[in-house]
């Protein structure tokens, strides 16, 4: 994050790290500790039929609104 930041001329953000049992329930924690309006998750977009993605999961449960955008490999 910091070379990200740095890189990109950016100085006044926050990191956050919160270990929990998978994506969707580290995410939902996180946003319960900081009453968030809004998230914004990245993806892959590897979901499908039989697999969905974390960012799917927490579109279909959480009850807040939230900005997906695909991240390129």
């Amino acid at each position: 994050m910091d070379e990200f930041a740095s890189a990109n001329s950016i100085s006044n953000f926050d990191k956050h790290v919160l270990n929990d049992t998978d994506v969707e329930n580290g995410v939902i924690h996180f946003n319960q500790m900081q009453e968030m309006d809004i998230i914004c998750i990245g993806t892959h977009g590897k979901g499908g039929l039989f697999h969905q993605s974390a960012t799917e999961k927490l579109i279909n449960h959480l009850f807040k609104p939230i900005i997906s955008y695909h991240l390129k490999n």
